[in-house]
């Protein structure tokens, strides 16, 4: 279960940022370059070619620089902890699979993932992280949340049109962070896209050394 948040770096409260940041040992010097980096932060709205007047802004963390994703990173750790201790009947904390020691969730920037082998279990955790994260201003996108089932077909198992599934079960065109969770298949797309780029590169190149050639015969004539 993969759950997407809406514009997540913009709601996150600074003062818990700097709460956090002392919870975990960071010295007065630290948390006071948090607090001036945080505050007095201006913002400027732009649609189409009209640019909106400055307004200042008490929530979120700008995208784009250092900082930004180390505090939200630490944000949302936090919620996780807290979502963590909720779920303890039904999840291990820490989340790792006691038998193998494999984590059964993972984080990057703003994208949380979960794993289980019931499903069931999933879809009972959803709505409470939903709420959880609610009260830590985070909002889960319930519409833009994937659930991707992982596992290896029959040799004997066909789809809709009779065709064999083996090695081509739908989770291995399901992209995370970029890529293709099958290698053969995130080569082969990966192939594709750079074909498709050499080849409008070579058309505008194409293009160029065509008029190029029509000025010179020009000036030669």
């Amino acid at each position: 279960m993969g759950i997407d948040m809406s514009s997540a770096f913009d709601t996150i409260k600074r003062s818990v940022i700097l709460e956090l940041l002392a919870d975990a040992g960071c010295c007065e010097d630290d948390i006071r370059l948090a607090r001036y980096l945080l505050s007095n932060t201006k913002l400027r709205i732009k649609i189409n070619n009209t640019i909106s007047l400055e307004f200042e802004t008490s929530k979120g963390s700008f995208q784009g620089d250092a900082a930004s994703g180390a505090f939200f990173t630490l944000y949302f750790a936090g919620a996780l902890y807290h979502f963590r201790a909720v779920v303890i009947t039904i999840r291990p904390n820490p989340p790792f699979n006691p038998e193998t020691l494999m984590p059964i969730e993972w984080e990057y920037a703003d994208d949380g993932d979960f794993a289980d082998e019931d499903e069931e279990t999933l879809k009972e955790m959803l709505p409470i992280c939903k709420e959880i994260l609610e009260e830590w201003n985070l909002f889960v996108n319930e519409d833009k949340t994937e659930h991707v089932h992982f596992y290896i077909a029959n040799k004997d198992e066909v789809d809709a049109k009779g065709e064999p599934v083996k090695n081509r079960e739908p989770w291995r065109n399901t992209i995370s962070l970029g890529s293709k969770l099958c290698s053969k298949a995130d080569i082969s797309r990966r192939c594709i896209l750079a074909y498709v780029a050499f080849e409008k590169y070579s058309k505008q190149q194409g293009l160029v050394c065509s008029l190029q050639c029509n000025s010179t015969f020009r000036e030669s004539s």
